[in-house]
């Protein structure tokens, strides 16, 4: 509630009259109201929900809120952003919920849900801002604090300095022989924004980092970046997570590097990352255990057609719960190309393969996922078109025909 009455205030404080400077621009309010039965978590869980927001957009800054009801569960969830950007060129913050994105997000990155249908499984890279506010009303897996940014730069190079600071309470079940011990990893702790009987003890997430990001002439990006995540209990104490005979992770640690060329017709990009849990067992020795993780692509851009490949790998022990896709080890690679003979017109044709590296808790092999597809797309021409009225599909929309 107080979080609410804060944001509200907010809105209405940007929406009063400014003095000039700074790219403010006209405020805009938006309110919408929608429902829907869709995925909503990372889980891919279909879900019947209603959605309330209020967006209030003065340039490229906002302030908003959304709400969230699940009919099954009557749960009531809530985000909350304030963005300043544009003001200056120098600097740009966020506060409240927000989503980060490092690289391709093979380390840290917006979550994407992944689908357990096979024939439309995707590579999941997401090659999005640094930071951005998370306005779905869905507060799971997003991160609760303050994000900023500062920016320079000299002779056509640009440098940018980030960091960023993450509070997020959940509710945990403690090991009951091993107090300071909760046997659930930190995907499953984030689901738990509220208690009930198996999940009783209060938790705080601690997320913490920084990224330096150099741009060269708009085409040549380089990045590096740092996380850290550590759990509090009650009395500021440490919190163990995946914990198991008296042990469990007690850190995350997560460093890596990104570097992309792009110009008119080509893209390329690649991500080296290394993730590293610090574990204590029952006698209170520390071991570390760090993985490593590789994504890169190339994307060739013809007005007659368009051919990319990406492809990720990483080793069996690698870990990272912020990642975009799966936390854990794969290989996987994805090739498409897009023929465009006719205005209108597209053939594309492409191939996608996963591996597991390692297995999950419940599984005792290696689970595999091959796809092979073929598609027809066709423009649907304007609304002028049809003299009688409106086309039974939006103008600009596309008629499909996918094989897999």
């Amino acid at each position: 509630m107080r979080r609410t009455i804060l944001i509200c205030a907010v809105l209405i404080l940007f929406s009063r009259p400014r003095a000039a400077g700074g790219d403010w621009g006209d405020p805009l309010l938006t309110l919408r109201v929608e429902y829907r039965q869709d995925a909503l978590d990372f889980d891919d869980v279909e879900k019947s929900f209603f959605r309330e927001s209020a967006r209030l957009g003065f340039g490229r800054s906002s302030a908003g809120i959304t709400h969230i009801h699940i009919r099954e569960s009557k749960e009531n969830r809530f985000t909350g952003h304030l963005l300043i950007r544009g003001v200056s060129p120098h600097f740009e913050a966020v506060v409240g919920n927000y989503q980060l994105n490092f690289g391709t997000g093979l380390l840290v990155g917006r979550k994407k849900s992944i689908t357990p249908d096979i024939f439309t499984r995707r590579l999941v890279l997401s090659r999005e801002g640094i930071f951005s506010p998370a306005d779905n009303g869905n507060p799971l897996f997003s991160f609760r604090g303050g994000a900023v940014a500062f920016t320079g730069g000299i002779s056509g190079i640009s440098i940018s300095a980030s960091g960023f600071f993450s509070s997020r309470y959940r509710y945990v079940k403690q090991d009951s022989r091993h107090p300071g011990i909760a046997p659930a990893g930190i995907p499953s702790i984030l689901a738990r924004t509220e208690g009930d009987h198996g999940h009783t003890e209060p938790a705080e997430i601690l997320d913490y980092g920084a990224l330096l990001s150099i741009m060269i002439g708009e085409r040549l990006t380089a990045q590096s970046y740092y996380i850290r995540t550590v759990m509090r209990r009650a009395g500021n104490r440490r919190l163990l997570w995946n914990g198991s005979d008296g042990g469990g992770d007690g850190e995350f640690h997560g460093y890596g590097f990104y570097l992309q060329y792009r110009d008119g017709y080509i893209t390329l990009f690649a991500e080296l990352c290394f993730p590293r849990i610090i574990r204590q067992n029952a006698t209170g020795h520390e071991s570390r255990d760090r993985g490593r993780g590789l994504a890169c692509g190339l994307i060739f851009h013809h007005p007659a057609f368009i051919l990319s490949f990406s492809g990720k790998g990483t080793t069996g022990n690698y870990y990272s719960p912020h990642a975009s896709g799966k936390p854990r080890g794969e290989r996987a690679w994805a090739v498409d190309l897009t023929l465009r003979p006719a205005p209108r017109l597209s053939i594309g044709c492409g191939a996608f393969l996963e591996k597991m590296t390692a297995p999950s808790g419940y599984e005792s092999h290696l689970p595999s996922i091959r796809r092979e597809a073929v598609s027809i797309r066709y423009g649907v021409p304007g609304k002028d078109t049809y003299p009688h009225g409106s086309p039974p599909w939006k103008p600009g929309k596309t008629v499909a025909w996918n094989a897999a």
